[in-house]
């Protein structure tokens, strides 16, 4: 079974890289503004007209790191290991500016 991107395995570790390095090298390049879109969305559970880019969060639901549920929009598993990895996640949960 194929594993995600985010997903490390053993084989991985042998690289003696860190599990934050390989993610890094693998995770989705994002814009300025597709990043500022999913920190919007991470912060809480958005509606359609409280996001600023609809561009943006249709490339990020393309990319599997957004999901959206009728009009609503909120983070993936995917989209949360996107932010933890670029630090922007507290201990708490809560998104940084």
């Amino acid at each position: 079974m194929p594993t995600a991107w985010y997903d490390v395995t053993d084989q991985d570790l042998r690289t003696n890289s860190l599990p934050r390095d390989i993610r890094l090298m693998r995770m989705p390049v994002l814009s300025e503004e597709q990043l500022a879109v999913l920190k919007q969305i991470a912060w809480r559970l958005r509606g359609d007209d409280y996001v600023d880019s609809k561009e943006s969060r249709d490339e990020l639901v393309r990319l599997g790191l957004v999901e959206r549920f009728g009009t609503f929009n909120f983070v993936s598993r995917a989209g949360v290991v996107v932010l933890d990895t670029l630090g922007l996640l507290k201990e708490s949960g809560d998104v940084l500016d």
